[in-house]
């Protein structure tokens, strides 16, 4: 196993743990002047994963938008518009920039280079640069990077307050971890069906990461949806079967306990319809630690699903191709 890794995506999870500190570095000056009650973050695929979970965490703090789209949503005056492209090159995220520019907003960039960074510096818009990978480094392993910087700007401009200590403490909780030996035999669970993500509402960002995981680095479909919602929809299609599917609940210990018996009940129903049903309770001393630990366990699963078909995780050759015929 690992033979199919030849862009070295076992390297970069094993280094995950750093992204948090280099992140807070590459954040350090960078700020602009105002007061903001909202910060609207335009990005796409794996440069949008981080903004949902900084939404997450700072819930009842500060209100995070995710906006994944060319257009960006009405802005109002108090707004802080975060232009987030890992490559610098996403088409949505860079037409977003230039409404957000025309509109007046206060924009700051973040991304690895690219047209984004020559944008920010032609028209003097503060800009965040995450280190340069290891060619092969894909956006979706660089979350560590965009979340940490996300926070570290809105703690310089005065619109949270400074989070680095949790960040640097949740480095040290996950370079601790070792998560293998369970990713590997929840990776033999899921082989050969079709993974279906399932959360609490609040940890919908998780499930819908798990999800992207699955997609991008094994190569497979799945899909991810949310309690209390999915037990008033989505269950009607167990009735068609659920031979070839898995499902994952992942189970945080402050969801709510409504929550977690409607949890239980589905898993049984599932199990009585022939499915796979497995759940994951997220550990970690802090909800930072729980969503970040449970983060990196999805992504090592769809790392060993994924050598162990014989799939290099890391390329997504359909969504290049794809780009380049959008241009043509």
């Amino acid at each position: 196993m690992g033979n199919a890794d030849f862009s070295g995506m076992k390297q970069a999870l094993s280094e995950s743990h750093k992204q948090f500190r280099k992140g807070i570095e590459a954040s350090e000056r960078v700020k602009v002047q105002g007061k903001f009650n909202r910060a609207v973050v335009c990005g796409m695929g794996g440069s949008a994963l981080p903004a949902d979970l900084v939404s997450l965490y700072l819930a009842g703090d500060f209100q995070v938008s995710v906006n994944r789209d060319y257009s960006l949503p009405n802005l109002l005056g108090d707004d802080i518009v975060f232009i987030v492209s890992y490559s610098g090159n996403t088409e949505e995220t860079l037409a977003a920039y230039g409404e957000a520019r025309i509109a007046g907003a206060s924009v700051v960039g973040f991304s690895a280079g690219g047209t984004l960074e020559e944008w920010c510096r032609r028209d003097g818009v503060p800009h965040v640069r995450f280190p340069k990978e290891a060619p092969g480094f894909q956006p979706r392993n660089a979350t560590g990077y965009m979340f940490s910087a996300m926070l570290n700007v809105l703690a310089n401009c005065g619109a949270i307050k400074s989070r680095e200590a949790e960040m640097s403490a949740v480095g040290e909780y996950l370079e601790g971890l070792d998560l293998e030996a369970k990713a590997r035999e929840l990776a033999g669970t899921l082989e050969g069906t079709v993974p279906i993500v399932y959360a609490s509402e609040r940890m919908g960002p998780l499930a819908r990461m798990w999800k992207v995981k699955l997609n991008e680095n094994c190569k497979i479909m799945s899909f991810w949806n949310t309690f209390p919602e999915l037990n008033h929809n989505e269950m009607g299609g167990y009735m068609s079967g659920l031979k070839g599917y898995s499902f994952i609940i992942l189970r945080d210990p402050e969801d709510h306990e409504r929550v977690r018996k409607r949890m239980e009940m589905t898993r049984e129903e599932i199990g009585k319809l022939g499915g796979k049903a497995i759940v994951v309770d997220m550990e970690g001393p802090s909800l930072l630690a729980r969503v970040f630990g449970s983060a990196l366990l999805g992504d090592w699963i769809s790392y060993f699903l994924a050598v162990g078909k014989g799939t290099d995780p890391a390329p997504v050759r359909i969504q290049e191709d794809f780009k380049k015929r959008l241009l043509e």
